[in-house]
């Protein structure tokens, strides 16, 4: 009988040691399973976040990748340094416009790196570019804008990380403060020496127009003309679709005004900021198609009368004080996808738009009651 009472005495212990060996491997494999499968940071998630980047409607949940990885992913200085094979570029080339799902994306590339990363094979980029896209309810077209521009910039040899930036329900888009975002963040995970910003309804059409920034003094602005414009430009001070700053440039420029929550002037306000430095535009030859660029086709939102209100309230003295230096977000979730890295904010508008003259105020209050009404 004291044999028995022993045996159980062992058994009951090995039973203990069975049920916390047990635990602690589950343990492990939850932990495992979470690193390998959720790399997002910061994790209050609105249940209206754009379902095709968190679960793609079409094929199921896309895969997210370590965060860590990218760090350990950089150039190799061996290497030789890139020439340009010109011969290899296509040209001009139609867009492609049908919407894929971005599992069947990934298929194209599987060469690319954590969150969006592509590098040459066999020499290393001369520059490190960020390509920035501002991003809201335009799912088919960042389909389009990436299998699109994907293979053109392999083509250049570039080293390149997408970034798109979404803004979250709550406020009304805000085109500059989201490329501001997008420089914000990206500096923070990379060194980057030139940042790409590109609307997500804009695709350049010719390889030959190489992603890169201008010279010290320099703004580079890729578009020479638009489809929509009948391949001009709608007016000679535009600067909007694709324009490069080097990191030194965007921020002497104090970055995009965080005052344009409705479609239109961001971009002549940021031309003005160009000026200001008295810094030039530089662009490709308008004498052949490099600079062309295909706007996808989309409902505009309205023009808002207000807008011009703003950009002439502009000055040396409101530029240097709105911008970069003053912007405020709460990154809500970064994953790192396969094709991109995803940035998803959130922004006060009101908060933002405290910092307007009053006199703006009231007539942006005023157009929002009756544009609310309709």
């Amino acid at each position: 009988m004291a044999r028995f009472s022993h045996v159980l005495k062992i058994t009951a212990i090995f039973r203990g040691a069975g049920l916390i060996a047990m635990t602690f491997g589950v343990i492990l494999v939850m932990k495992g399973l979470y690193y390998s499968h959720e790399h997002e940071r910061s994790y209050t998630i609105s249940k209206n976040v754009s379902h095709f980047i968190l679960n793609d409607k079409d094929t199921g949940v896309q895969r997210n990748y370590t965060p860590s990885r990218a760090n350990q992913e950089g150039n190799d200085t061996n290497l030789p340094v890139c020439d340009i094979d010109y011969k290899a570029l296509k040209g001009r080339e139609n867009i492609t416009m049908t919407s894929q799902s971005l599992i069947s994306l990934e298929s194209m590339f599987p060469d690319s790196h954590v969150g969006g990363r592509f590098k040459p094979s066999g020499c290393r980029s001369k520059y490190k570019i960020a390509v920035i896209v501002p991003f809201r309810d335009r799912d088919s077209h960042l389909k389009m804008y990436l299998r699109n521009v994907i293979p053109k910039l392999r083509r250049q040899k570039a080293d390149f990380t997408i970034y798109v930036v979404e803004q979250a329900p709550g406020s009304h888009f805000n085109r500059g403060m989201m490329r501001n975002v997008g420089f914000a963040e990206a500096i923070k995970i990379e060194d980057y020496d030139c940042f790409i910003f590109n609307d997500v309804d804009s695709i350049f059409e010719d390889d030959r127009n190489i992603f890169r920034c201008g010279r010290e003094n320099s703004i580079r602005h890729l578009v020479t003309g638009v489809d929509v414009f009948k391949y001009r430009l709608k007016y000679s001070i535009l600067v909007g679709g694709i324009i490069a700053f080097t990191p030194e440039q965007f921020r002497r420029v104090n970055g995009y005004s965080n005052f344009y929550f409705d479609w239109g002037a961001e971009d002549d306000d940021i031309y003005y900021r160009i000026q200001r430095e008295k810094m030039k535009i530089e662009r490709p030859d308008e004498n052949s198609t490099i600079g062309f660029m295909s706007t996808l086709q989309h409902a505009r939102d309205p023009e808002v009368k207000y807008r011009f209100d703003i950009l002439y309230s502009r000055n040396n003295v409101t530029s240097h004080k709105d911008g970069l230096n003053s912007l405020k977000y709460t990154v809500k979730m970064i994953g790192y996808k396969k094709l991109f890295t995803w940035i998803y904010v959130s922004v006060d508008e009101n908060e933002v738009l405290q910092g307007l003259d009053s006199s703006i105020q009231r007539k942006i209050s005023v157009y929002r009651s009756k544009h609310k009404e309709k």
